[in-house]
């Protein structure tokens, strides 16, 4: 497993299995322990990538802003996957129109949805790109509107995409490079599409993880291969990143999250 979801109602969580490209459902019981997993479903099919895309390797579980709808990113065969959540223990209905293919070799890895209720963002690992979709919360699809790369035009070395976030105000998007090592950030546009602003260095090696802070105006960056958090400051009016110097060792941080 590497990723889970609670059911906003509280009633069930879902975790998603990247060897297996299964999606697991689990039961929430009364006095809060899980229940046995009351549905599994396994996906098919693969990618181009010979290493990384051989068969579905589910990445992430993400409800829909209603909570009406489950969505699956399958990193192995390029797809996003959409279900109906119906029942208190959280059957799963496939709904085949909601779901979106993404380009061959894209590597979907983790979704976000915007506070406005009409977009989401997809974070593609393989590709290093962002895929802007259209939301249509009357039937729940996904629709592709713009995909953009979060790395400069120059760069040729390895790179892995990893998190993405949307900043509390709404008005940009960020991403982590792991490989150029750095954080993209995209501001949204009228028009509903994304615009390159800024590529920064994330003040350390492989940042598999970010997170903003309470106290707006910061984020936390895990950077797993070199021990530490470091601490960004994004400028409210700009929304550019500043690296403040600041940083916590930590042994391969790897997921940030506030209780």
């Amino acid at each position: 497993p590497c990723h889970v979801a609670v059911d906003p109602a509280n009633r069930f969580v879902v975790a998603a299995n990247y060897t297996s490209g299964s999606i697991a459902v689990l039961p929430i019981r009364p006095d809060g322990r899980l229940a046995r997993f009351s549905g599994c479903i396994h996906h098919r099919g693969r990618g181009p990538h010979p290493k990384r895309q051989e068969g579905a390797h589910s990445h992430a579980v993400v409800f829909s802003p209603d909570g009406r709808y489950l969505y699956a990113v399958d990193l192995g065969v390029d797809r996003i996957f959409a279900y109906r959540c119906g029942g208190q223990n959280g059957r799963l209905v496939p709904d085949k129109s909601a779901a979106i293919a993404l380009p061959a070799g894209s590597g979907p890895r983790s979704l976000v949805f915007h506070p406005n209720g009409r977009l989401a963002f997809c974070i593609n690992e393989l590709s290093s790109t962002v895929a802007v979709l259209r939301f249509d919360a009357a039937d729940a699809s996904l629709s592709l509107a713009q995909i953009v790369s979060t790395l400069p035009a120059d760069f040729i070395g390895p790179n892995s995409a990893a998190d993405i976030r949307v900043s509390a105000c709404g008005g940009f998007v960020l991403a982590s490079n792991r490989g150029h090592d750095s954080l993209a950030v995209f501001q949204l546009l009228p028009d509903d599409r994304l615009h390159l602003l800024q590529i920064v260095a994330c003040g350390g090696r492989t940042p598999r993880n970010f997170v903003p802070t309470p106290a707006k105006g910061f984020f936390l960056v895990a950077n797993q291969d070199s021990d530490e958090i470091a601490v960004f400051h994004q400028d409210r009016p700009s929304g550019l990143l500043r690296d403040t110097g600041s940083r916590c060792a930590v042994p391969s941080p790897v997921c940030l999250t506030w209780r």
